[in-house]
């Protein structure tokens, strides 16, 4: 039974097996203390070379976040909280996502993102 179609940037079926990995804003590990209010983590099918990652700036302040790399993949921006409507949540043909020359996407305080990336 499959899902998405119709441009769907990952499509979600009963058999999805992905490996998670946590980060930081950094991109490195996830600082799991009390006092963070960052954290996000990408889902890898590796399988199907499909990627999500997902943000949450809980701060009081923006953050440049750095994403990590999806192989050769693009990543698009399906959901940003900060842009407004009918751009802040896009799932079907997503744009690219606004990622600086070093892999950074800014957030602003208080936000998520969901970027995907699909070969």
């Amino acid at each position: 039974g499959g899902g998405g179609g119709g441009g769907a940037c990952v499509n979600v079926h009963h058999n999805f097996c992905a490996d998670i990995e946590w980060h930081g804003a950094d991109g490195g590990a996830p600082d799991w203390s009390r006092s963070s209010r960052f954290v996000a983590f990408t889902l890898k099918d590796t399988a199907r070379s499909e990627f999500l990652y997902v943000a949450f700036n809980a701060r009081w302040e923006p953050a440049d976040v750095r994403v990590p790399r999806a192989d050769s993949c693009v990543w698009l921006r399906v959901a940003d909280t900060a842009l407004p409507p009918p751009h802040d949540f896009v799932p079907y043909n997503p744009p690219p996502a606004a990622l600086t020359a070093s892999g950074t996407y800014h957030m602003p305080d208080h936000s998520t993102v969901i970027l995907c990336a699909a070969m």
